[in-house]
């Protein structure tokens, strides 16, 4: 079916009733259904997916991995309509919601918007064996690392600009990653363009350098941000992520506004002045591994599934 993106009206009935989630809801055989509704506990990386799950007593669990509350701000009227409709209908089944950090404004919202009883506080991880510091490292130029999808949302509108305006030969800029504006990275001599790169050397990659740069702003959580602070690196990021990583803020990373000429003059004075990035890369090691690394954030999901599970069963520690 094709539907013309700028119809509103259309756009909102295609996202209500066209969802890929809703269609294979409505043709999925009732004895499959009854297969995937034959579970303790549900987790959700697609929130559409709680279709599945209506009127059952068990946690229904949402999560921040497709799902982005701020656009719930938007001034605009049918932007309000748009995702009110959309996240009830998406919404209505989920009664325990995974956030990222802590947001006292986005638990109040979920709570009182969305029936959401409870809320689990509970970051990704990131694999501390694989990311891992290079402490031998001793750059001549610095180098500045990008990773992510090559679009502009993830921070490229302001970090092409920025790379355009420098004119220093004592500084890198690495870039990795595929995407829409691939082609205008790879013909730009500014840039070392690494293309799309295996774990093995994405890994690799992150440890030879200095910096993490990531004006994004299309990010609930950044990953790559977490892999570059097990890697070792000093991170410059977007405040459009504060609140994710205020843990490692004036250590080992720093926040900038979305703003070119203000990232512009930061970049210029982190090359003029090393000092300013110079931390301890083993003491932000050991706390990315003590408090992120996979094994610690699996301990901590596991418990929170065994204490919905014991809430929804009537389990008490007495019994």
């Amino acid at each position: 079916m094709s539907i013309n993106e700028n119809n509103k009206l259309l756009k909102i009935y295609k996202n209500l009733f066209f969802k890929p989630e809703i269609r294979t809801f409505k043709n999925v055989d009732k004895t499959t259904l009854k297969e995937i509704r034959d579970t303790d506990v549900v987790y959700l990386f697609a929130n559409e997916f709680s279709v599945f799950f209506s009127g059952l007593n068990i946690p229904i669990i949402g999560s921040m991995h497709t799902f982005n509350l701020v656009k719930l701000e938007n001034n605009n009227i049918f932007r309000k309509i748009y995702f009110h409709f959309v996240y009830s209908i998406y919404f209505k089944n989920i009664n325990v919601f995974n956030l990222f950090k802590a947001d006292p404004a986005l638990m109040d919202k979920l709570k009182k918007n969305f029936k959401v009883k409870k809320i689990m506080v509970l970051p990704p991880g990131v694999d501390a064996s694989f990311f891992y510091p290079d402490y031998n490292v001793n750059n001549k130029n610095i180098k500045f690392l990008f990773i992510a999808s090559l679009v502009a949302e993830k921070g490229l509108d302001i970090l092409l600009p920025l790379i355009d305006k420098m004119d220093n030969n004592n500084v890198e800029f690495h870039i990795a990653g595929g995407g829409e504006l691939a082609d205008k990275i790879k013909t730009n001599k500014r840039i070392i363009y690494h293309g799309i790169l295996n774990d093995t050397d994405l890994a690799k990659l992150y440890r030879e350098c200095d910096i993490f740069i990531y004006p994004s702003h299309a990010d609930t959580f950044s990953l790559v941000t977490l892999q570059a602070l097990s890697s070792g690196l000093y991170v410059m990021c977007s405040d459009y992520l504060k609140g994710n990583f205020d843990d490692f803020e004036n250590k080992y990373l720093e926040y900038l506004p979305l703003n070119l000429d203000i990232w512009y003059k930061r970049v210029t004075e982190v090359i003029n002045n090393r000092n300013i990035i110079k931390h301890d890369k083993s003491e932000e090691y050991s706390y990315v591994k003590d408090n992120y690394d996979w094994p610690v954030i699996s301990k901590k999901f596991y418990d929170y599934m065994i204490e919905y599970y014991n809430e929804s069963k009537g389990i008490t520690d007495e019994s």
